[in-house]
């Protein structure tokens, strides 16, 4: 894994790394790792909506920053190419009942992408510097892209 740069973030990109490399870089207090235990269980509960328990999930939020101040992480499923047809499915697992499950339970903020599929990219939406999280980097800074860690579970 990369090493943090100014600003508190991972460099731009998307790094591929194990829940043991973001345990030891993220989970830095006992309110992280508290989190990280939650991500834990919440990948448990993730296997009782897929199958083969294997997926690709993206990291992002404030959990994947210096910033103590986080609550919660964000979390991207991705439907590989093959599971295109069950995306209604997986769709069904970031509204109603089970995404409010997600964010109270585990206090993981869940969302889907489809590749190939119209519809928000959320791992490119989550690499950019928002206006809320400029004031990291000492000015405004929009254009700024920032990187996610991809796990594979």
């Amino acid at each position: 894994m990369p090493a943090i740069i100014d600003g508190g973030v991972l460099p731009e990109g998307i790094h591929d790394c194990t829940l043991d490399e973001v345990r030891g870089m993220f989970a830095s207090s006992g309110e992280r790792a508290r989190l990280l235990d939650r991500f834990d269980q919440f990948v448990e509960r993730l296997g009782e909506f897929i199958p083969d328990n294997r997926v690709t999930l993206y990291l992002d939020g404030s959990f994947i920053t210096t910033w103590e101040g986080c609550r919660d992480i964000d979390v991207i499923i991705e439907a590989r190419e093959f599971e295109r047809e069950k995306s209604r499915h997986l769709r069904t697992l970031v509204s109603g009942p089970v995404k409010q499950e997600f964010i109270e339970v585990y206090k993981v903020v869940l969302h889907v992408v489809v590749p190939g599929l119209r519809g928000r990219d959320h791992r490119q939406w989550f690499q950019k510097v928002k206006g809320e999280e400029a004031w990291r980097f000492g000015n405004e800074i929009e254009a700024l892209k920032k990187g996610i860690v991809r796990l594979t579970v």
